[in-house]
């Protein structure tokens, strides 16, 4: 049998990347995308067309330096800008000059000459800058300007630092920064590049200035206090300029400089920075140009999704006053769908040509039977095709690509199209090559004549559709694909209104389009009857309705997009509409904007109840997407039991029952919090809504509470006195990790690491999750710890006894009758405890899954927790002062304490307990005065000496 595989001439083997990012470097990845590039009729005369303009701008100076390329996730933009950057740099790939790779690829005279001329004329240093990384949302109030001015530092070997940076920028000036490294080498046993990057960095560089300059500095404090004392501001647009000449001529010198600022969003206060900058690097790169001191204009490359008229009216219909981005743009590149066909049919589905009279023998036998089973009535959208169109793009059809295309962009204008957006093959690139070789539809292993059809793009895709409809279309197929006159066709059906949906325009969800698109083989006839029989059954169970469109599921569509539309709407309470600039309006504006000014005390409790309702809504959505996840979850798992459960050979799969079993019951209890976290929120909206303007309901707390402790910290201590004297919050503790998209009541506690895997602690990812929750204002984190070394010492011990013994203590004492008992049992078996202290694997040989964290690992977790944490807690101060403690707790939490009813006892654990056994162990003492510099510091940042 011939399989499809049989006729590619790609090796499926090698993957493709989801997406390129502009600033990933890696010798072999670039060398791939640059050599793997298909360069379209379209993309090639883009190109030519902005290379030329790059080649004659030192001669022209006409200061435009904007190039803005538009198109959605997946159609090249960020390839296109990453290429423009790689060729401007001709930096070398694997040996060979990017530039040659990628002539080789666009084929084009005119390309040529033009980068011929720029490479040897104007050498560029190419600074990447990817807005999704260096600018995250919820730290929008940094500007473009800080940014780039930031990754122009990184890239030049500048600290990251601001306050650092400056100093090493002054030093070099002077001639002293050599000399400054050398002493910093000597005075820390450490590179200076190391050292700037630590939490220490400010107070050590003050001390090496004394050290270095003592007339200048005469403490080794002063430059620190210099630094303290200097009023904080953010970088102009001005002095990102002049300080970006000035670096570039330093550093890289003979050299022009270019910027590719890629994946730019949220046109507001970002766009008007960038629009700043564009404008002021295009005034100077004309006026240095013409002092003959640069080589070549400075240029900044800006990928986006939207084009700029979109932009534009965006800021016209917002009232965003900001000078028209075409004016300071004058390059703009568009990378439309138009191309995507190419691209495919090239790089993905590119056929063997002694294979080709296969796929032409079965048109001439069933293309005219083909083309009338897959014609869509009602609309537009071309599905015939000829004999090399069909040889091209097999096993889809090509209308099936272009329809993929709207699937995506559908999907990115739904509304927080960000939360479902988050999983793979949300480029139409990749889409192809992962029908060919996914598990979930192998094209590639089925014989000739198999079709992709819209089901099997629905299994691609499933993780960027929203919870409620994957939820719905599971409860489809358990009740309905066992149909016996038409079984599994009724999830193909709704799999096909689904992604139906997304293309909105031009496609009716009709029973007969609906048949065509499920055709999944060339000699098969579209299945109308069936699909009719399936839409009444669906309908009758109310999964399905029909609607102007054509047939649609139930949804919280609607939901969405009223709640999108709210802050909108909400902005305009109280606000004065603009008017154009003429001489006659000013005055009227200035009327106006008093009257707005007399009626604040009516709008502004308007604007707060809208405020409310708006994020009432929002959280009710991401709840119930929260359900709809777990119940989704919990379904698929139910599905795999069912299926287990049909087989006869119940003992050869008892164990994978078993497991099955304890999922579903972790997914009960999911389901359970969730339903817990849900009420409590709705609780919590209910209290708003009957106070809504109650001057105290700005400074509640209702936020989701984590209590992180690193495993042997005592955090069942601070669990058992937060059950004991919270009160009716006592009832939302869960001694497990959870997340949610929203605030709520609920208290969870448990072991998580940051940074490095480790047994018996969550994940970082988990973590990671957290302190987005916490980045985003709708949840606290609280983390307690003690000293390193007594953990370290209760590690030991705990997990020693669990390996042996296989048994669970709660403490020391458990084992241990007194200090000289441990003393003597931790002499005898030294090397054992230093095996786990160093994290050694064989430690854990005799467990599956990770090892335990190594101190030195441990010890950085807990700088990293510290630093990220809402409140710190030490269980050495409980000792001292638990209700003191204990009240900084319920200050975060904002739950309101009974002092007279307060159950609050020191832990039974004694502070501090590893200096009895440093004095009586010499080995141990050893351990500890052989901790590296770095370990030390960590120590002492996080509150405690480090030899005691």
């Amino acid at each position: 049998m011939i399989k499809i595989a049989d006729l590619l001439d790609r090796d499926l083997s090698v993957p493709i990347e989801e997406f390129v990012k502009v600033d990933n470097h890696d010798p072999d990845t670039v060398f791939t995308e640059l050599t793997e590039y298909i360069a379209t009729d379209r993309i090639r005369a883009e190109y030519e067309r902005l290379f030329s303009a790059m080649a004659a701008a030192p001669k022209s100076q006409e200061g435009g330096v904007g190039v803005w390329i538009s198109g959605l996730a997946g159609f090249g933009k960020s390839s296109f800008a990453k290429n423009l950057g790689y060729v401007l740099a001709n930096r070398d790939v694997l040996g060979v000059p990017a530039s040659s790779l990628f002539l080789k690829q666009v084929e084009s005279k005119l390309v040529s000459e033009s980068v011929e001329v720029l490479n040897r004329t104007i050498p560029y240093e190419v600074i990447e800058c990817d807005v999704q990384v260096e600018m995250p949302v919820q730290n929008s109030e940094e500007q473009m300007a800080e940014v780039m001015y930031r990754v122009l530092r990184r890239q030049l070997d500048y600290a990251e630092d601001y306050d650092i940076s400056e100093l090493e920028i002054e030093l070099e000036k002077d001639g002293k920064l050599a000399a400054f490294q050398d002493l910093c080498r000597a005075e820390y046993t450490e590179e200076w590049r190391k050292i700037r990057k630590g939490s220490q960095r400010l107070a050590r560089a003050s001390t090496l200035l004394h050290r270095l300059d003592p007339q200048t500095y005469p403490a080794a404090d002063t430059w620190l206090s210099m630094v303290k004392a200097r009023p904080s501001s953010m970088l102009s647009v001005r002095d990102l300029v002049d300080k970006s000449f000035y670096l570039c001529d330093v550093r890289r010198h003979g050299k022009a400089l270019a910027f590719i600022v890629d994946e730019l969003e949220h046109y507001g206060e970002r766009l008007e920075s960038l629009l700043a900058v564009v404008e002021q690097f295009g005034e100077e790169s004309r006026e240095r140009l013409k002092g003959g001191t640069i080589r070549g204009p400075v240029w900044i490359v800006v990928t986006a999704r939207h084009k700029l008229e979109e932009v534009h009216e965006y800021l016209i219909t917002n009232s965003i006053n900001l000078p028209k981005p075409q004016d300071r743009f004058r390059h703009q590149i568009d990378l439309s769908s138009a191309g995507i066909r190419e691209v495919v049919t090239r790089r993905v589905l590119r056929k063997k040509e002694s294979q080709e009279f296969i796929l032409r023998n079965l048109f001439r036998d069933r293309g005219a039977s083909l083309i009338q089973n897959v014609k869509l009535e009602r609309c537009s959208r071309r599905t015939e095709f000829d004999e090399d169109q069909f040889v091209r793009f097999y096993p889809y059809l090509p209308h099936l690509i272009d329809l993929s295309v709207d699937i995506l962009a559908g999907m990115w204008r739904q509304p927080n199209a960000a939360r479902y957006l988050d999983s793979n093959n949300r480029s139409i690139v990749r889409q192809s090559f992962e029908m060919l070789r996914s598990d979930q539809t192998r094209l590639a292993d089925q014989p000739i004549g198999v079709l992709v059809s819209i089901d099997k793009i629905y299994e691609l895709v499933e993780g960027n559709t929203p919870w409620e409809k994957r939820k719905d279309i599971l409860d489809i197929r358990q009740r309905f694909d066992d149909d016996k006159d038409y079984p599994g066709m009724a999830s193909r059906v709704a799999k096909a209104i689904c992604l139906m949906e997304f293309a909105a325009t031009d496609l009716p969800r009709t029973t007969k389009n609906i048949a065509a698109l499920l055709v999944q083989r060339v000699t098969e006839a579209p299945p109308t009857l069936a699909v009719a029989a399936i839409l009444d059954r669906l309908k009758g169970a109310q999964y399905v309705r029909e609607t102007e469109h054509g047939w649609k599921l139930y949804d919280f569509d609607e939901l969405r997009r009223a709640a999108a539309g709210l802050w909108w709407l909400g902005e305009w309470v109280g606000a004065v509409n603009p008017r154009t600039p003429r001489w006659y309006n000013a005055p009227i504006q200035l009327s106006k904007n008093f009257l707005a000014r007399l009626l604040a005390w009516y709008t502004r409790p308007l604007r707060q109840f809208n405020d409310s309702v708006t994020r009432s809504l929002e959280e009710i959505i991401g709840a119930l997407d929260h359900l709809s996840m777990n119940m989704v979850a919990f379904d698929r798992l139910s599905m795999k039991m069912v299926a287990l459960d049909r087989r006869n050979t119940a003992d050869k799969f008892e164990p994978q029952l078993l497991d099955h079993l304890s999922m579903n019951t972790v997914a009960l209890d999911g389901l359970s919090m969730d339903m817990v976290a849900l009420e409590g929120r709705l609780a919590q909206l209910e209290r708003e809504k009957s106070i809504p303007f109650c001057a105290d309901t700005a400074h509640r707390n209702d936020r989701t509470a984590y209590l992180i402790g690193l495993f042997g910290t005592g955090r069942r201590y601070i669990n058992e006195l937060m059950l004991e004297n919270i009160g009716e919050r006592a009832k939302y503790f869960r001694d497990t990790i959870r997340l949610h998209p929203g605030p709520t009541p609920m208290i969870y506690s448990g072991h998580a690491t940051m940074k490095h895997v480790s047994r018996a602690q969550e994940l970082p990812a988990v973590m990671s999750r957290i302190l987005e929750a916490v980045g985003a204002g709708f949840a606290d984190l609280i983390f307690v710890y003690r000293h390193p070394l007594d953990s370290l010492l209760t590690n030991w011990i705990w997990w020693r006894t669990y390996i042996r013994e296989n048994r669970l203590i709660s403490g020391i004492s458990q084992i241990y009758k007194n200090t000289d008992d441990l003393c003597a049992d931790l002499d005898r078996n030294y090397l054992d405890f230093k095996a786990f202290a160093e994290g050694d694997p064989d430690f854990f040989a005799g467990l599956p899954g990770p090892r335990f964290l190594s101190f030195p690992e441990s010890v950085e977790e807990t700088e990293l927790h510290c630093q990220s944490a809402t409140l710190a807690l030490r269980l050495e101060d409980f000792m001292a002062d638990p209700r003191k403690e204990f009240s900084r707790i319920a200050g975060v939490m904002s739950v309101d304490l009974e002092l007279s009813s307060l159950h609050v006892v020191p832990p039974k654990t004694k502070p501090y307990g590893h200096l009895a056994v440093k004095d009586r162990v010499p080995r141990f003492r050893n351990f500890i005065d052989g901790m590296t510099a770095e370990t030390r510091r960590q120590i002492e940042t996080i509150g405690y000496e480090a030899g005691s």
